[in-house]
């Protein structure tokens, strides 16, 4: 990639619109040291535009069945497999992570859990029932039911592609709840 791609935009209600901020973040590729893109510097007006459109899209996505879940999630992997070479590559810049390693770990790996997550929502009774203890604290119950509980703020960029999709593609198929 020797063009600085410029991704100046945010993604906010469906849209591709212009950050409150002026700022913008060069990324650099760290085994080159050259700017491989240039990234808006988001600013907290912008994430509270985020959290008001996803609250107003909330009601709409938490009436949505299992399968209708299921079907966002196989068109988010198919979108992503139909250019799994143009993101291996940008990853791999971005991480400074081998291509042969960028491609089965940080793009193979995500795409493979949002496809387990979305038969698993096209295919699951949600209906609320207890599953079992948390292995972390024996004092909690784990337990899955289709009562979605709302949204979250994430920074995409605190983790990479694999723990990213990891996190995210449970909540998009039915977000779980935690009982004391």
């Amino acid at each position: 990639m020797s063009e600085v791609l410029d991704r100046t935009k945010i993604y906010i209600g469906g849209q591709w619109v212009d950050s409150d901020g002026d700022g913008s973040i060069e990324v650099v590729d760290p085994t080159t040291e050259q700017v491989i893109a240039k990234v808006a510097e988001g600013v907290v007006s912008d994430v509270d535009r985020a959290v008001a459109a996803a609250r107003e899209a909330f009601p709409a996505w938490s009436a949505l069945s299992g399968a209708e879940r299921a079907a966002y999630l196989e068109k988010v992997s198919s979108l992503a497999n139909s250019r799994v070479e143009e993101l291996t590559a940008i990853v791999s810049q971005d991480m400074g992570m081998p291509l042969s390693l960028a491609k089965p770990v940080q793009i193979g790996m995500p795409l493979k859990n949002i496809a387990a997550y979305a038969a698993l929502a096209g295919t699951y009774d949600f209906d609320d029932q207890e599953i079992g203890n948390a292995s972390s604290c024996a004092s909690r119950s784990v337990s899955s039911g289709r009562s979605p509980r709302g949204i979250t703020r994430c920074i995409r960029w605190s983790s990479r592609c694999s723990l990213r999709w990891r996190r995210d593609a449970p909540w998009f198929s039915n977000p779980p709840k935690l009982h004391r």
